[in-house]
């Protein structure tokens, strides 16, 4: 069983395309989606239609997916992370279909298949950063599988906390190379697949990722070569 798993599409449909038709190379038996259909981008009935439209695909709500559907009066409670994101998050909801906005309201926070979360921040939070350590330390105090993947950060990566360790250790595979991870059943592991969209004011090259669960193998995808294409403006 080969599960391709991406996150963060952002309304951004070229580099989402691109990810989808990547993973399918690889010859993944499914998809999973770690949430944030929708805001920044402009694609958002394209990209909620996709999956509308494929209903074997789980999809996991992010915060930009509640930011879009909850009642008006509560969008002052949201933590925003800067004006642009309040902003892009008025234009969605305007743009969004009736039908569009009742499939992001009724997707599940998180997903568990076997010994491992499927989440798109942290466990019950899906607007908390999985950067800070009492973050990442509260996470990991919270799971009860021995693996996690995430999304939210827009970061691929790797907190590894060993059976026999008192701390974690966190990992930047796509930075050190390590483009492929073999899961230690004793151990415990937190996984950041990165971000499907390139936006302009986060410009890192989409990632994705291509879970072997039987053989507990990570394998950690970048598109380089659509960063290119990005910074020469097409």
């Amino acid at each position: 069983m080969r599960i391709g798993i991406l996150t963060d599409i952002h309304s951004d449909w070229d580099p989402f395309c691109r990810v989808v038709d990547h993973l399918e190379r690889q010859g993944v038996d499914r998809l999973i989606c770690l949430g944030d259909l929708v805001v920044h981008g402009h694609a958002h009935n394209s990209v909620v239609d996709f999956f509308r439209a494929r209903p074997d695909i789980p999809v996991i709500k992010g915060n930009h997916d509640i930011g879009v559907t909850i009642p008006e009066h509560q969008l002052e409670q949201l933590h925003f992370f800067s004006e642009q994101s309040r902003r892009h998050t008025e234009l969605a909801r305007t743009d969004l279909s009736d039908e569009n906005k009742h499939y992001l309201a009724t997707l599940p926070l998180q997903l568990t298949e076997h010994d491992v979360l499927y989440t798109h921040a942290t466990i019950g939070n899906p607007f908390a950063l999985l950067r800070l350590p009492e973050t990442i330390r509260d996470t990991f105090a919270r799971l009860a599988q021995s693996v996690m993947f995430a999304g939210h950060t827009h970061r691929t990566r790797l907190h590894h906390w060993p059976a026999n360790k008192a701390h974690w250790c966190t990992d930047h595979p796509l930075e050190t190379g390590h483009h492929t991870v073999e899961l230690n059943p004793a151990d415990r592991y937190i996984i950041n697949v990165g971000c499907t969209a390139q936006l302009k004011y986060d410009p890192h090259p989409p990632a994705c990722a291509v879970f072997q669960p039987h053989e507990r193998l990570v394998h950690f995808h970048e598109l380089r070569d659509y960063r290119r294409i990005y910074q020469l403006g097409f």
